[in-house]
């Protein structure tokens, strides 16, 4: 390297050196832990289960969208939903059906600081989906059903249950179709700092008895982004283009100072 060389390249770093301290590059700040607030909901041990069964011909029964979300948006709020997708089309003189059986039990702990000395307890639930079925399968013999039950959620210490909610019993028939948007709670109760469980379940399906002849697909909708394929129901679907985001089984749970 000749004098000439020496010279740029010293100038050059001497540039660098001088550079504005906002030129400079920086490592990016660390984030800041959320506050952790004067109750917390602490996830333990869970065991959870979504159960699907089908029936009849190969192409007459499907399920979709099976799934169990567990969420802490909070420190102190837990949220689980489920949500799935059933639908049966019609056999000459035979049973389809399918159907999403769902059971969780999830324990929590809920901790507090020393000056909170009791908690609120408090649990909500919304169930929001599509009941769907075709016509020509009504009477006595031959029934087309799509059906939501058995929507429950309860909050227990041990063998006892402190606070709980269910969802009432929809079905649609005949030719019938419903949005079902349903909410029950918050429901409360006052604690103490302890270990708590979660039990939820869902059951949802349809199904098609006995059906003279190919009538319309009954379909139980209760997952969002089209779980099935659109076409297994028809071009003619009276709900095609409802925003289905929120559909699901969603249970909140709350637990924030009572004092």
């Amino acid at each position: 390297m000749n004098a000439a060389q020496k010279l740029l390249l010293a100038g050059l770093c001497g540039l660098l050196l001088n550079l504005p301290a906002d030129a400079q590059e920086k490592a990016p700040a660390p984030k800041a832990a959320p506050a952790a607030g004067p109750v917390q909901i602490v996830l333990t041990g869970g065991d959870a289960s979504a159960k699907p069964t089908r029936t009849g011909c190969v192409g007459f029964a499907h399920t979709g969208g099976g799934d169990i979300q567990v969420a802490q948006p909070a420190p102190h709020v837990l949220v689980i939903t489920m949500m799935g997708t059933a639908l049966a089309k019609g056999q000459i003189a035979k049973e389809s059906s399918a159907r999403w059986t769902f059971d969780m039990s999830q324990c929590f702990e809920i901790v507090a600081q020393p000056s909170v000395k009791d908690i609120k307890l408090s649990i909500e639930g919304r169930l929001i989906g599509l009941l769907q079925s075709g016509t020509g399968c009504c009477g006595p013999h031959a029934t087309a059903t799509a059906d939501v039950s058995n929507a429950h959620a309860s909050i227990a210490c041990g063998d006892t249950t402190i606070v709980g909610i269910d969802m009432p019993e929809r079905s649609a028939s005949c030719g019938h179709n419903e949005m079902i948007q349903l909410r029950e709670g918050p429901c409360s109760q006052v604690i103490q700092p302890g270990c708590f469980t979660l039990h939820q379940t869902l059951d949802l399906g349809a199904t098609v008895k006995k059906c003279p002849m190919l009538c319309k697909a009954v379909q139980a909708d209760f997952a969002p982004s089209h779980a099935l394929d659109p076409a297994w129901l028809g071009v003619f679907d009276p709900f095609h283009g409802t925003i289905d985001k929120d559909f699901g089984f969603r249970v909140t749970i709350r637990a924030v100072p009572a004092n």
